[in-house]
């Protein structure tokens, strides 16, 4: 009874998530200064987009409130994929974008950007693989903990570079500090494109080498059964680093999801990176879905701040978990 039940998990965690992502879709569609009752919602989508831009109930659901609860999802499908590959490649549970220095490279990036006018999305993409390159150069023969501690360093001077961009951004510097919180206030439905592009590359990645990624957690040795170790490390940084670059780049710094979400479906249904990506994926859309809408509830809280403050601790426990097992 017990193993049948084990076995079923996954699946039903996945059709769980999957009906918690639905009602958060639809709640925040429904949810904002505009009020709207579930019927109007259902009203205004089945009626397609509105051919004017007169505000109206349909312009508001397709153009203000569809693309940011949709992007909120893809963005956290991606953020939590990019955990799962980053955790799974370095074997560490603390691994995650923001600890590897890619998400820092792509905040530098999207950064300079706006400081330079041109688009943010190209910067991030820009310096998410610059500081991958960089922390794959400097931790070269090093290990994954090398790796780790490279990322560190590479996240702690492009902090102080970020600082120096906001210094000398000027009149610029409140738009730089208001994407920095992250937010999808700002939704439109190329930005839900481009997480979409996000999701796909952490989503396909971390699925399309889910045997690899479980055979560096196993901690054996991959050469010895024929799986080139440092190509796959190379092509899952890359679908990882490329997920986190474009939803930084689009909606800004969203922090921990990435952390939480794999950690959290691992303690639930085990390391199997199969399932451990599927429902990661969900629990990561669902979480940044439903922090949106308690922020528009409490008066437009950024989300980035929201993820923060659950995610703090949260990360903090992991830290004192495993220095106590170690």
């Amino acid at each position: 009874m017990g193993s049948r039940f084990h076995r079923n998990l996954p699946p039903i965690a996945a059709a769980l998530l999957s009906l918690a992502a639905l009602g958060g879709v639809i709640l925040g569609a429904s949810v904002g200064e505009w009020g709207m009752s579930f019927q109007d919602v259902a009203r205004a989508v089945l009626s397609g987009p509105p051919p004017g831009e007169a505000l109206s109930g349909s312009f508001v659901v397709w153009y203000l409130r569809l693309p940011r609860t949709l992007g909120g999802f893809l963005s956290g499908v991606a953020l939590a994929c990019a955990g799962v590959i980053f955790q799974g490649v370095f074997r560490n549970r603390l691994a995650e974008p923001y600890t590897l220095g890619v998400a820092s490279g792509a905040a530098f990036g999207a950064a300079a950007a706006i400081l330079l006018g041109i688009s943010p999305s190209a910067g991030a993409l820009a310096g998410g693989f610059a500081s991958l390159v960089l922390v794959l150069g400097l931790s070269f023969g090093a290990g994954s903990s090398g790796m780790i501690m490279s990322g560190v360093v590479v996240s702690s001077v492009l902090g102080s570079g970020l600082t120096l961009l906001k210094a000398l951004a000027g009149e610029k510097v409140s738009a730089i500090v208001l994407w920095l919180m992250g937010s999808f206030s700002g939704a439109t439905w190329y930005g839900v494109f481009l997480s979409l592009l996000g999701a796909l590359s952490g989503f396909c990645t971390s699925l399309g080498l889910h045997k690899e990624l479980d055979l560096f957690a196993s901690g054996a040795d991959p050469s010895s059964l024929g799986v080139r170790e440092g190509v796959v490390r190379v092509l899952a940084l890359l679908g990882a680093s490329c997920a986190a670059a474009l939803v930084v780049g689009q909606f800004g710094v969203i922090g921990f999801v990435g952390l939480v979400a794999p950690h959290t479906m691992r303690l639930l249904l085990g390391p199997s990176c199969l399932w451990l990506s599927v429902c990661s994926a969900l629990l990561g859309g669902v979480m940044l879905v439903w922090a949106d809408v308690l922020c528009r509830m409490l008066g437009e809280m950024p989300v980035g701040v929201m993820t923060s403050l659950i995610g703090g601790p949260v990360f903090l426990w992991l830290v004192w978990r495993g220095s106590r097992d170690a």
